[in-house]
């Protein structure tokens, strides 16, 4: 099974029926996200614990352009203390934090 994700919630069926037309698989799901959401991110790691029980691979080429980490605050949050660097990414946290809920 493969999960395909996207923001958009017309988007994303119109890329499964393209995927499915082209032969590529029948086995192909989709599930609302916005990786900038927490929210959505729990939803989607709901879904999946409810459906499937667990995920295998979780393949992630969401951007977020433009973010800026205060790196003072978030050392301050104690999220650093976590592993994350004072120089992390805003895609690199909200990758650990899906990774964490997925």
């Amino acid at each position: 099974m493969v999960m395909l994700t996207a923001r958009d919630e017309k988007k994303g069926p119109e890329a499964v029926e393209k995927l499915i037309e082209s032969g590529l698989s029948d086995h192909v799901v989709f599930h609302q996200l916005d990786v900038a959401d927490h929210a959505s991110i729990s939803s989607l790691a709901d879904f999946i614990k409810t459906k499937y029980g667990k995920l295998d691979i979780l393949v992630n080429n969401a951007g977020i352009p433009g973010a800026i980490i205060d790196g003072d605050a978030l050392a301050d949050s104690g999220f650093c203390n976590q592993g994350a660097s004072r120089s992390s990414s805003c895609d690199e946290l909200k990758n650990f934090a899906a990774n964490n809920l997925l």
